[in-house]
């Protein structure tokens, strides 16, 4: 049978009638062709100079002129935006100065509760800082709804125009983006009373319908109105004789790209950030970081309040809540260490109930629990409330008496912060809705902070100095890929003790020459190069060398032993290996003179080198113990006057936890916390148990036995290479 003549004419009918989905597979392979013909034939009349009116009469070319026209003019009707007036000039002026009244006017069903006295100064620290400049920092209770009235805030600012530049501020860049700017965006997008006093504003953002790509296009009375609707920037629309023209708003993360931050308007003028809003700027997991808050407040100090520009000053409010003692946010509310943030903290309870121990925390607290263990919701214990009120609130004082949940059956604001405390515990309750943390490991020997750690860095010690009296330097380095850590502790009587450097020496790992073992034995050499040679002064004019220094050889092992046996400075340098205190024993017959605290030193196995054996429990609770000496006491380990918060983040690097061995022994076992680098931690740990092997001891009578010991048979490293092995 002949096949059936397929004519483009038919075709295009099919696709009319029934859609493309109908075509056969030769149907489309037809179409497919002629659509390429036709754009061959197209590129070739263009070739030739042939445009397509070229074929029309001139009545023709008129017609198409005009529908072509037309055309471009529906076009550009259709992104035309109409602006309607303002409903009600009374309600908009009414608020232009007062943030309070435009909250309850334009957001009452956000505000549907009275404010307390701490929301009046929250909002008229807000007003000032946006009219006058100031910077003010408050924690409220979790829950107070301060990030709605900041939020609230900046749109104020925005439509009155009273800032021209505005920048939300998070603890990271989703918590910026899409949390705080884009519940703005929807706020301006979908609130009617602002729709209707903000017309100027609102119409242009309405007329978007969600679709970011109609910004380019979008004109008022025929010229583009510049708006810009992305997650992170919104740029309000250039409109004639509006208050809020071009303002823009723009989101980030705290450590995100805050410095540089600005904006050139569509007749070229440059604008740079005049308001900020930080909110919650840390994290629980910042918060438990020195080096993060340090971080954190440093850009906050620094880059936040600088990006106003040269000789010009910004305003900034910075609500945040309190998750640690001495975190960024309890530093930075401190108005001694920071006054010029105006620092206010708000307690939920500023008084609890005379009765707070017993019939609250005793009996109610015992209802409740017991109530929501058998499931009624907790209606015990509000029962029991509900007949013993008067009695049970007697003495309290909260700070919002509004502020209860009615759908669970409370009828209070005390009841409320009751039910917080009982079911979130002490802990949280104080941070969380107290703003004042309670000590960690309360009752029990906590663990050092990098707070505390950094705060053993004293004057008047400087770097590569040695305090007097403390004469023996010790060193050790960690090895690792591509990467050098060392420290130098510099040892005294009763091992009072100052780590006096550290650093860390970045080398290549790639490349033909030698491979990873060539490499790091060059980066071991040029690194002993730099600080066995040197001379560190002391206070008093003498000058001082490092004694005895333990590279690690955990990793490349066999470099490091050739290394240390082949250096010039192989007299007073050896190898080291780190065992736990499960795997360390202290071999027989081996003589004091090579052995110690947790210590010991023997020839290995093929005899390559006199590796240094260290109990690294014991020694890391050393150097714990060490930190906890008061300064000035004996036995005190100190830094360098300088900030450490990468330093003190690797001191803190591992977790102590006491295990019971074998033999009944209690002893602290260190293991690493998740993603933590304690480089710096076991280079200190292994520069004391050098300095112990030196002669440092903790005692009088330690000191004594050491020096008789050596009195009566001196032995050097070199001496015991010779010797041989034990």
């Amino acid at each position: 049978m002949a096949k059936k003549e397929i004519t483009i004419g038919s075709i295009k009918k099919k696709i009319k009638e029934l859609g493309h989905d109908s075509l056969t597979a030769r149907e489309a392979r037809a179409l497919n062709t002629f659509k390429k013909l036709q754009k061959t034939a197209t590129k070739a009349t263009e070739r030739k100079g042939i445009t397509p009116t070229d074929n029309l009469s001139e009545k023709g070319k008129q017609k198409r002129a005009y529908d072509l026209k037309a055309k471009r003019t529906m076009r550009a009707a259709g992104r035309d935006i109409f602006i309607p007036p303002v409903v009600n000039p009374e309600r908009k002026e009414s608020c232009r100065y007062d943030l309070k009244l435009f909250c309850i006017t334009y957001f009452m069903d956000r505000f549907d509760k009275p404010f307390c006295k701490d929301h009046d100064d929250l909002i008229l620290a807000i007003q000032n800082a946006v009219l006058n400049g100031d910077l003010k920092g408050f924690a409220l209770p979790r829950g107070s709804g301060k990030t709605t009235i900041c939020e609230v805030g900046v749109i104020w600012a925005a439509l009155y125009g009273h800032s021209k530049f505005l920048v939300i501020l998070a603890s990271n860049t989703a918590a910026a983006e899409e949390e705080l700017l884009a519940s703005i965006m929807i706020t301006m997008d979908t609130t009617d009373e602002l729709y209707e006093d903000f017309p100027h504003a609102c119409a242009p953002i309405r007329a978007l319908e969600g679709e970011n790509k109609r910004c380019i296009g979008q004109t008022f009375q025929g010229q583009q109105t510049h708006i810009q609707w992305k997650k992170a920037r919104v740029i309000l629309p250039k409109i004639p004789d509006s208050e809020c023209s071009e303002t823009i708003i723009d989101a980030t993360g705290i450590l995100g790209r805050v410095r540089g931050k600005k904006h050139t308007t569509s007749i070229g003028k440059i604008v740079r950030p005049d308001f900020v809003m930080i909110d919650d700027p840390q994290t629980d997991e910042s918060a438990a970081s020195y080096s993060q808050c340090v971080k954190r407040l440093k850009v906050i100090t620094g880059a936040v309040l600088g990006m106003a520009g040269p000789g010009k000053s910004i305003s900034a409010v910075m609500p945040c809540t309190v998750i640690q003692r001495g975190d960024m946010a309890d530093t930075a509310l401190d108005r001694e260490l920071h006054p010029e943030w105006q620092g206010t903290r708000v307690k939920m309870v500023e008084k609890w109930a005379d009765v707070h121990d017993t019939e609250w925390l005793q009996t109610y607290a015992g209802l409740r629990q017991e109530g929501l263990r058998n499931s009624d919701g907790g209606e015990a214990g509000n029962k029991y409330y509900r007949d013993n009120q008067a009695m049970m609130d007697k003495g309290s004082v909260v700070y919002w008496a509004e502020r209860f949940n009615e759908d669970k059956g409370e009828i209070s604001a005390i009841q409320n912060a009751y039910n917080l405390l009982i079911d979130r515990g002490e802990s949280i309750f104080q941070a969380e809705y107290q703003n004042d943390p309670l000590e960690e490991f309360a009752g029990q020997e906590k663990q050092l902070t990098e707070r505390e750690i950094h705060a053993r860095a004293i004057e008047p010690t400087k770097r590569r100095e040695v305090p007097l009296g403390y004469e023996t330097l010790t060193a050790f380095i960690d090895c690792g890929k591509g990467t050098l850590h060392y420290a130098i502790v510099a040892a005294g009587d009763f091992f009072s003790s100052c780590i006096i450097d550290y650093g860390k020496y970045e080398f290549s790992t790639g490349g033909k020459s030698g491979g990873i073992e060539g490499h790091l034995y060059t980066a071991l050499e040029n690194l002993c190069n730099l600080i066995l040679p040197k001379n560190y002064p002391c206070a008093n004019g003498t000058e001082h060398k490092i004694l005895q220094i333990a590279i690690d050889a955990g990793w490349q092992t066999q470099t490091v032993y050739r290394f240390t046996r082949n250096s010039q400075f192989s007299n007073s340098m050896n190898p080291y290996m780190g065992q736990s205190h499960e795997g360390f024993r202290i071999p027989r017959k081996t003589p004091k003179a090579r052995s110690g605290d947790a210590w010991f030193v023997q020839r290995t196995a093929k005899k390559e080198a006199l590796l240094f054996h260290s109990n690294v429990d014991f020694w890391k609770s050393f150097v714990e113990e060490r930190f906890r000496v008061p300064i000035g006491g004996r036995g005190a380990l100190t830094i360098f006057k300088r900030h450490h918060p990468e330093f003190c983040g690797h001191m803190v690097a591992e977790k102590r936890t006491m295990k019971t061995a074998k033999t009944g022994e209690e002893y602290a076992k260190w293991e690493p916390k998740p993603g933590m680098a304690n480089h710096w931690l076991d280079c200190v740990v292994g520069a004391c148990a050098m300095a112990h092997y030196m002669g440092v001891r903790l005692s009088i009578e330690e000191q004594d036995e050491h020096k008789k010991g050596k009195e009566k048979k001196r032995v050097s490293f070199a001496s015991m290479a010779k010797q041989g092995g034990v």
